[in-house]
């Protein structure tokens, strides 16, 4: 089981970086806190929709029992960086 040490020794190790004046934590740091709280977790994602340039994602974490966690989407755009 995971507790609030666990999470809270995980996040200890993220790096952030500026972007546009704000701390953010990259995709790959929150995946290595992630494993360190998790091993044997899993990440699912989907793509939602795909329309006009736009793709919508979902991304759903499960801990080693296959229990969800959390999920989340996000949308981004063809052109953006």
């Amino acid at each position: 089981m995971i507790t609030f040490e666990d999470i809270k020794k995980a996040n200890e190790t993220l790096a952030t970086i500026d972007v546009k004046g704000k701390n953010y934590v990259e995709v790959n740091q929150r995946i290595k806190a992630f494993r360190m709280c998790c091993p044997n977790g899993s990440i699912s994602t989907e793509i939602l929709s795909l329309a006009d340039g736009i793709v919508t994602m979902r991304a759903t974490v499960y801990n080693e029992e296959g229990h969800i966690l959390g999920t989340g989407t996000a949308q981004e755009k063809e052109t953006s960086s």
